[in-house]
């Protein structure tokens, strides 16, 4: 996010990633590669141009808070597509109310004691598939504390989750 105009390849979502604030070229294409360096070189204004429109889509697209937003509700439409059993386990019982207890406290800014709760929501019922949407809470709530470092691993353990999720889904 420091306003660098990117030159990049066209590989993975790289072109989705730059959008129109640098120049993609062609995989292994040296030359064309060279090329749009030497013209960024070239041109101090548009560096500068590109650079600050760079920093602008960082800032909108590729922040912490933005990714918490697009995990959160990702998990919570799986967690929801799933479908309701017809006599609901105590153990969901269990997880509901104190999910909805670390929600509640959240909402009032006490991120601590919401951690906690949707910890706690977590070990009533490991293999719920709420759990990809408690951790993410507890990623969110990391970030509010300003400890990103701790959000950054709630989200690892996030994708593990919905993986072993995925892997051991019953048909």
């Amino acid at each position: 996010m420091t306003e660098k105009p990117v030159v990049a390849t066209d590989v993975g979502g790289v072109k989705e990633a730059v959008g129109s604030c640098g120049t993609v070229v062609r995989p292994r294409n040296p030359e064309q590669f060279a090329r749009a360096l030497i013209t960024l070189l070239e041109n101090p204004e548009m560096r500068e141009a590109l650079g600050k429109e760079a920093r602008e889509r960082a800032l909108n697209y590729f922040t912490i808070e933005r990714a918490l937003e697009l995990y959160l509700n990702s998990y919570k439409k799986l967690a929801f597509r799933v479908a309701e059993p017809k006599v609901i386990p105590l153990n969901l019982k269990r997880q509901k109310l104190l999910s909805e207890k670390g929600y509640a406290l959240a909402e009032i800014g006490y991120w601590r004691e919401a951690i906690s709760q949707f910890r706690l929501a977590i070990d009533a019922a490991v293999d719920s598939t709420a759990v990809p949407v408690l951790l993410t809470e507890i990623a969110r709530a990391y970030n509010n504390l300003g400890n990103f470092d701790m959000a950054f691993n709630e989200l690892e353990k996030v994708e593990a989750m919905v993986e072993y999720l995925e892997n051991n889904r019953t048909a």
